[in-house]
């Protein structure tokens, strides 16, 4: 498995965090599947999915972190662990993992993140005049804690989420929280999710939906863009 490192395409804000048993930015390195043949069956995407909700969607190394290194040409972007390090925190939290499940599961995961991202730039852009560089501050895991708008959507007949994160952005000084519930998505044929990205209920975050509820237009659209995450470090 290797062992290298990859950045993500989110920017870091200088003080950061995680907590709670669930973290994100999840893990990512953008390898091929060596040599093991992994076709993309219905039978395929079903143990996927299934494996990536046992895992608490963002399952990291908490030995390590996102600080940037003392090298001054690294970007102040959060970096993802390896897939040796995933594997280690998966042994850890008592998953058994196979090698090449790793190498299915890590991009995967990381893609995720990276749409969870994206979603969230959607709604930053509404306030692009005050802050034109949003960052991630911090990330806060909390697959216990169900949200009333997962809550009532399981009374209507949907599968509930496998895990919920609360991402804090720091917009230019102001700290503005995040809800993301994580939904496996309804295609059979490959692995899918559903994101529901959304800001918090403070009174900003009510007046954010409304206005995006009423004026689709008003934010920019990113989650449609293809994912670019998977960027390797540059070597020396």
């Amino acid at each position: 498995m290797s062992s290298l490192r990859s950045y993500s395409t989110i920017p870091r804000a200088e003080r950061f965090g995680s907590e709670g048993d669930s973290q994100c930015p999840a893990i990512k390195d953008i390898v091929s599947t060596s040599n093991e043949n992994i076709d993309n069956t219905a039978e395929c995407a079903e143990k996927i999915n299934t494996k990536i909700e046992a895992t608490s969607s963002c399952p990291v190394n908490h030995d390590q972190n996102s600080k940037q290194d003392n090298n001054t040409n690294t970007p102040n972007v959060w970096i993802y662990p390896s897939e040796q390090m995933f594997f280690n925190a998966m042994k850890r939290k008592n998953h058994n993992f196979k090698e090449n499940e790793i190498k299915t599961i890590v991009p995967i995961h990381n893609a995720v993140n990276e749409m969870c991202w994206k979603k969230i730039l959607e709604w930053e852009s509404m306030h692009k005049s005050e802050c034109g560089m949003p960052k991630l501050l911090k990330f806060e895991g909390k697959a216990k804690d169900t949200t009333i708008k997962a809550w009532f959507r399981t009374l209507v007949g949907f599968k509930p989420p496998f895990d919920r994160h609360d991402w804090t952005v720091d917009r230019c000084g102001k700290h503005v929280k995040y809800i993301i519930d994580f939904y496996g998505g309804s295609s059979k044929d490959a692995p899918s999710f559903y994101l529901d990205v959304r800001p918090a209920m403070t009174s900003e975050g009510v007046v954010d939906r409304l206005k995006r509820w009423w004026s689709p237009d008003l934010a920019q659209t990113y989650s449609k863009d293809p994912i670019t995450a998977g960027i390797y470090p540059k070597r020396d």
